[in-house]
């Protein structure tokens, strides 16, 4: 089991960005979501998976952005989760699919 910590932000209304650094490799998911909701700054997120070998390719994802927290579960396991300054005025449940790349 792997637990990191990283970052993520949402710098436009259906766009999330998210960066870890796994074992020396920074991986970086860049996701579209839905419905849309207000742009945030920068925020801690922590990452939780099986295996890093899963940390690859395009994937679905479903999760809440809420009015302090935030999660993300992608279809093949990782799952994102954080607390959100400033939180949205109410929960919102959200949709897509997130690619993850490593560098």
């Amino acid at each position: 089991m792997v637990t990191v910590d990283g970052t993520i932000t949402h710098p436009t209304f259906n766009r999330l960005s998210a960066t870890f650094i796994v074992d020396g490799v920074v991986h970086s998911s860049n996701a579209s979501v839905a419905p849309a909701t207000p742009p945030f700054p920068p925020n801690s997120v922590r990452l939780t998976d099986d295996d890093p070998s899963e940390l690859t390719e395009l994937h679905s994802l479903t999760g809440k952005i809420g009015t302090g927290d935030f999660s993300l579960e992608f279809d093949n396991g990782p799952e994102m989760e954080g607390k959100l300054l400033p939180g949205l005025d109410s929960p919102v449940m959200v949709s897509g699919s997130g690619a993850w790349c490593a560098s």
